[in-house]
């Protein structure tokens, strides 16, 4: 034996004697099989209760998963990969849906295309470089180790996603019902898998299936880098982001005045959105201030709007939040220094990636031209809508196209499909959410807290109101409730 594969042995076993704790930490710089980790070993005190037979299940189950879900790479794979044996003929004899020798080329071609290994042993997704991919035999043990250390999905999505870049928030989802401290119910995962029940396809339930592009946007403003201002100017941004497409617009947001606000939107709503948006939401701005926006715009412009209330969604925006700050704080001082890097760097980057969500770019999708063909069934479906909303939850403010609608259960197109929630989604959405009030003097502005990741809460000076609005926005202030 060489002194460097001794070498290589000897640091491998003192990796497996570390602490459990320990070689979770040590994911960051060693693959999953060096360090040896089993999520039996953090069945600790805090975990007495969890039922262990049920995490058992729960392994066999999920071993199935990687087999009957689309488009992810099983252990057969990856073993042909670390190995270097992966050819069309070692497809064909470990896949059984390849029948021919031309499918299991195309399939050579593509896998070879997209996965490689780099200088460390480490299989690599092309698509998602910088992150290494977990081989399906170690992730049960390692979602489940975290989950037991947490019992968060989110929690546990937020640390592995840096880690790896196989291991999605489905699959993480689907671990955690084994928990029978997260789920007391036993039969929740029965939901999952059955002995007697066999899924051809495991698809991802996406927040946005049923929706058309700029169908519904959540709308907020926050600040991308703290205290700092880009140009010296500004220190937040309007933030414009469509559920479907993903696709996201930014504008530079100097003051928090409601005329400003307006300005914006109303340009955005007459010459920027390809359509404009049936749902509006938002979880940084109250939507009392979101109404008057509306009101003001709908009743100048002869535009109908409605106003989202689905509290389910407040995760999905927090989270695309968080992962554009995280963007643009790769190219911090560039950002800085001029608004045109920050779209550069931010918008236009995120726009033009591979969203894996979606399966596309941003941009090749709200530029379709199935776009425009579409518009019809959009119109339609905006009708349809306002037809069903309750006479309580829409305000005619004079023009018969100006029309505020608030969303209810007859109108929530995307009810049933949103995210689970839970205390973690709760207290990360308390993080950030602003419950400001905008007001109308332009002398005045509201300043940003330096403590806290929103805005200080202020008093909304008096306005006088109709009856029909006023009803609406106290029906808004309970829905938020």
């Amino acid at each position: 034996m060489t002194n460097d594969s001794h070498q290589q042995n000897s640091n491998i076993q003192d990796l497996k004697s570390l602490t459990p704790d320990e070689k979770l930490e040590m994911l960051k710089i060693y693959n999953p099989k060096d360090l040896g980790i089993s999520y039996t070993d953090y069945l600790d005190e805090k975990n007495s209760n969890v039922n262990i037979e049920l995490l058992e299940k729960g392994y066999k189950d999920m071993q199935r998963y990687h087999s009957i879900k689309a488009a992810v790479l099983t252990q057969e794979y990856c073993d042909m990969l670390n190995t270097g044996t992966l050819s069309p003929e070692n497809i064909i004899k470990y896949d059984t849906k390849l029948t021919n020798h031309s499918k299991a080329l195309e399939k050579y071609n593509f896998t070879s295309r997209r996965y490689y290994l780099n200088e460390d042993n480490n299989i690599i997704d092309k698509r998602k470089p910088g992150r290494i991919i977990c081989e399906p035999k170690y992730m049960y043990d390692i979602v489940i180790a975290y989950h037991l250390k947490l019992h968060s999905s989110y929690a546990v999505s937020e640390r592995l996603k840096k880690f790896f870049s196989n291991v999605g928030r489905q699959y993480i989802d689907y671990c955690a019902k084994y928990c029978s401290k997260c789920f007391p119910d036993e039969t929740e995962h029965m939901k999952l898998f059955t002995d007697d029940i066999t899924f051809k396809n495991i698809r991802n339930n996406i927040i946005d299936r049923p929706l058309f592009p700029m169908e519904r946007i959540h709308i907020e403003i926050f600040n991308p880098f703290d205290d700092l201002k880009i140009e010296n100017k500004y220190q937040r941004i309007l933030y414009i982001r469509d559920y479907s497409t993903r696709y996201i617009w930014t504008f530079t947001l100097k003051k928090l005045k409601l005329k400003h606000i307006t300005n914006i939107l109303t340009e955005f709503f007459l010459s920027i959105a390809t359509n404009v948006p049936i749902f509006l939401q938002s979880s940084t701005i109250d939507n009392t201030d979101l109404f008057d926006i509306c009101e003001k715009i709908s009743r100048e412009y002869h535009i109908s709007l409605g106003l989202g209330t689905n509290n389910k969604h407040d995760h999905f925006h927090l989270s695309g939040i968080e992962m554009f700050k995280q963007l643009v704080n790769l190219n911090k001082s560039k950002c800085l220094k001029s608004w045109s890097n920050f779209l550069v760097f931010g918008s236009v980057l995120h726009n033009n990636k591979f969203n894996s969500r979606i399966l596309s770019k941003p941009i090749d999708i709200i530029n379709c031209n199935n776009l425009a063909q579409g518009k019809k069934k959009f119109r339609d479906r905006r009708l349809r809508i306002i037809k069903q909303t309750i006479t309580d939850n829409y305000v005619k403010l004079g023009n018969v196209a100006s029309i505020i609608f608030i969303e209810d259960e007859a109108t929530s197109i995307a009810e049933g499909l949103t995210l689970e929630g839970n205390d973690k989604y709760e207290q990360f959405s308390d993080e950030y959410r602003s419950d400001i009030d905008v007001i109308e003097d332009d002398s005045y502005d509201i300043p940003l807290s330096d403590t806290e990741k929103k805005f200080s809460s202020r008093k909304r000076k008096s306005r006088s109101n109709d009856s029909d609005t006023s009803n609406s926005k106290t029906k808004l202030k309970k829905k938020r409730k």
